[in-house]
């Protein structure tokens, strides 16, 4: 294993660690849920079937709304699709998908949304997450 594979595998007690400081030093900071989110996805890229990064996310969203954006949920979604993409029947990032679309109806055109899930489910027969 390289490296960063080694050193990025953290654990639910390593997310709670970060959400509390990030509680305590950062809310409402988009720099800082920017970062946080990244980190995530990078965790996610290494791990693509792990809860603990889109419960991670889930929570900095959910406590940050005053910061978030279109541009943070579109990224999310691409989070979303490239997650689900590496890993058959991820339902933990199918899940996540669709709490940021309910959680944040303003920021998603949900014809698009509904175009976009059509063609996944067509082009990934055996994975019926998404359906």
């Amino acid at each position: 294993k390289q490296w960063y594979q080694r050193r990025v595998a953290i654990t639910a007690g390593h997310w709670n660690f970060r959400k509390k400081l990030f509680r305590q030093y950062y809310i409402n900071n988009k720099k800082k849920l920017s970062a946080e989110l990244l980190l995530s996805a990078f965790s996610l890229k290494l791990k693509p079937k792990s809860a603990e990064p889109f419960n991670h996310c889930r929570w900095l969203l959910a406590n940050n709304g005053d910061v978030v954006d279109e541009q943070t949920i579109v990224s999310q979604l691409k989070v979303c699709e490239h997650s689900a993409g590496s890993y058959k029947q991820n339902y933990y990032s199918w899940n996540y998908r669709f709490w940021l679309i309910k959680s944040f109806p303003r920021f998603i055109v949900l014809k698009e949304e509904l175009d976009w899930s059509k063609l996944w489910v067509e082009s990934h027969i055996s994975q019926f997450c998404g359906m």
